[in-house]
């Protein structure tokens, strides 16, 4: 006979799935809460215990235990410097020199090249020039010799004297006179300039005024009428000591110019000769 057909199973619905889970997962927090109370409740236990025990009865004290000294702690280290640069102290001199003594220090003025040699100067050389070839000398304008300056004449010295002797410049006077004399020794106008001009130069010695009282005696033998001779070789024989000869020479000059520019100082000079 035929089986007779099984019922067939029904499905559960997702609401009584959630339901089996929800109760699988009660039993296993609660678990878990009664684990952590057991712990909490022996801690608790633990720490009465250990604070009575510790009051009822003294702990014996332990052996002494032999400990190895403990290895001192490193020193904090300085702080790292820089030492100075080492300073080369300079070389000292010594009487023999060694065999390698090194570079000799450098020096900025002078160099002596050795023992035996003078001391020269360090001086910069100066730039090679590169070699142009040979430079052509040009030699110098050749001077053209200096024209002959025209030989003074005695025309020449009697107008240097004349402008001198105008000037009261004396010394130049007797110099120009004296030249022109040398060219004409029997010139008058010579004479009378240098005779003149010796009488009234300050440093005429005695010497001196008897060579102009020489000088115009020859010009008042040529002019005796030249009272102006008459009166400096009356002065210059009074300067060199002869006063007779010099009254009589101012007596002439006051015979010609009585009253000439020197007339009243010849005569104050007269009377001072009586």
């Amino acid at each position: 006979s035929a089986a007779a057909p099984k019922p067939a199973a029904s499905k559960p619905s997702h609401d009584e799935d959630d339901a089996a889970l929800i109760a699988a997962m009660k039993p296993k927090r609660t678990g878990l809460y009664v684990a952590g109370g057991l712990v909490l409740v022996a801690a608790v236990a633990a720490v009465v215990l250990s604070k009575g025990s510790g009051s009822a009865e003294t702990p014996k004290p332990d052996a002494p235990k032999v400990t190895q000294p403990a290895k001192p702690e490193d020193a904090p280290k300085p702080p790292e410097t820089t030492p100075p640069p080492a300073v080369t102290p300079p070389p000292t001199k010594t009487v023999d020199a060694q065999a390698d003594a090194g570079p000799p220090p450098v020096k900025t003025v002078t160099a002596p090249e050795d023992a035996g040699s003078p001391v020269k100067t360090a001086t910069p050389e100066p730039a090679a020039v590169p070699d142009a070839g040979a430079v052509a000398v040009t030699p110098p304008p050749a001077t053209p010799p200096e024209a002959p300056q025209p030989k003074a004449t005695y025309a020449d010295f009697i107008r240097d004297g004349r402008t001198a002797l105008a000037r009261k410049s004396f010394k130049t006077a007797l110099t120009a006179y004296r030249k022109a004399l040398a060219l004409d020794n029997d010139s008058i106008e010579a004479k009378t300039g240098l005779g003149i001009s010796l009488a009234n130069n300050s440093s005429t010695s005695e010497a001196g005024y008897r060579e102009a009282a020489r000088l115009l005696q020859d010009v008042v033998k040529a002019e005796p009428k030249n009272a102006k001779a008459w009166f400096w070789l009356g002065s210059s024989l009074q300067f060199s000591g002869d006063q007779t000869r010099a009254a009589d020479a101012y007596k002439r000059y006051l015979f010609l110019e009585p009253t000439g520019s020197s007339a009243d100082e010849v005569r104050a000079l007269l009377n001072g000769m009586k």
